[in-house]
């Protein structure tokens, strides 16, 4: 992804990337599933949206996914990011910085 910003070897986005395929929201998964591992960026914990993901490991990363994925993460210098997709009609959605 052009324009990243690197951190501990996992870059990550400084732009929203649009998710416009199962292979890149697969690709966008697996990027995040490392970047929580190695502790570059931490799960938010949702306090009332009832969709969003509680725990990432559970997401897998060639689905079946819920018909709509949500997650909030923390970077290491407290930025903010967000992944949005909807799976069920197919519209895409997007993994980047929150505004």
């Amino acid at each position: 992804m052009d324009g990243d910003a690197e951190v501990d070897g996992i870059e990550l986005p400084e732009e929203k990337v649009r998710i416009e395929s199962p292979a890149q929201f697969t690709a966008i998964i697996q990027l995040i599933k490392r970047a929580l591992e190695a502790g570059t960026l931490r799960l938010e914990r949702p306090t009332i949206p009832s969709y969003t993901v509680r725990d990432f490991s559970t997401v897998e990363d060639d689905g079946p996914w819920d018909d709509s994925v949500v997650a909030y993460f923390v970077g290491p210098g407290g930025e903010r990011y967000e992944l949005q997709v909807e799976t069920y009609r197919g519209s895409g959605g997007w993994f980047g910085p929150s505004e």
